[in-house]
């Protein structure tokens, strides 16, 4: 079905996001008012039933699983939102969206499941890791995102890192954005390394964000590692 919203008042941003000028403009102009006005229209075909939506708010957690992987993504939100809320998980709940998010044809399904259980406060560090080898790179950017918790651990910081080779650019750009929460020496080093990176703009942009914060240790590192000493040499013979 199309739904067409039919709305009647004049402003819809937050007041976070009203300047001076612009409330001044509201308030001339009435914007802010009529208050519960309006419709929601909803065009149906007349030669197709439309799909039967399930009323999952009476479903068990065990029974919302199975909607983690429907065809509609309305659906597939809802039934993971339902999830995420639930109290208690189940260990039965949690073994299925494991399988999911290991074994899931579609990469779509794989991804709603790992983020199903790191919002349901369940998803492992031995998964994540695993994860981080999917064969679907979105799949791996998402990996390297839901890994941030432990991005200080030794262990996860270099896998993480070794996927900045990776030759996907949503990949390697997710490795510079998520090294960044890292607070070692390493991490710092790691992300000026990659600036020399000229012919992938986007990621070494990714990297100069994640360095915000850390300026004065990069500085610090610039002075006094000798590997950047021989590369700004070398730059200079070149030049």
């Amino acid at each position: 079905a199309l739904y067409i919203v039919d709305m009647y008042r004049g402003i819809i941003q937050h007041r976070m996001f009203v300047t001076s000028f612009l409330r001044k403009q509201i308030k001339a102009r009435g914007l802010e008012t009529p208050l519960g006005l309006g419709r929601i229209w909803r065009v149906v075909p007349d030669n197709n039933p439309t799909r039967v939506i399930p009323n999952l708010s009476t479903l068990t957690q065990l029974e919302l699983v199975s909607y983690i992987q429907h065809s509609n993504g309305s659906v597939r939100d809802m039934a993971q939102r339902l999830l995420v809320e639930s109290t208690k998980p189940q260990p039965e709940v949690i073994s299925v969206l494991e399988k999911i998010a290991a074994t899931a044809e579609l990469d779509r399904d794989r991804i709603k499941a790992l983020w199903t259980l790191q919002g349901m406060g369940r998803l492992s560090k031995k998964f994540v890791v695993s994860s981080l080898k999917d064969s679907h790179p979105i799949v791996r950017t998402h990996a390297i995102r839901l890994s941030e918790p432990w991005i200080n651990e030794k262990s996860i910081f270099r896998k993480v890192t070794a996927l900045a080779a990776d030759p996907n650019v949503f990949v390697k750009r997710q490795v510079a954005l998520t090294v960044g929460l890292n607070e070692t020496p390493e991490a710092t080093f790691f992300l000026l390394s990659q600036l020399g990176k000229v012919d992938q703009k986007k990621y070494r942009s990714a990297a100069t964000a994640s360095l915000m914060g850390k300026e004065a240790e990069a500085l610090e590192i610039l002075g006094s590692s000798s590997t950047f000493s021989q590369d700004t040499l070398l730059a200079r013979k070149t030049l």
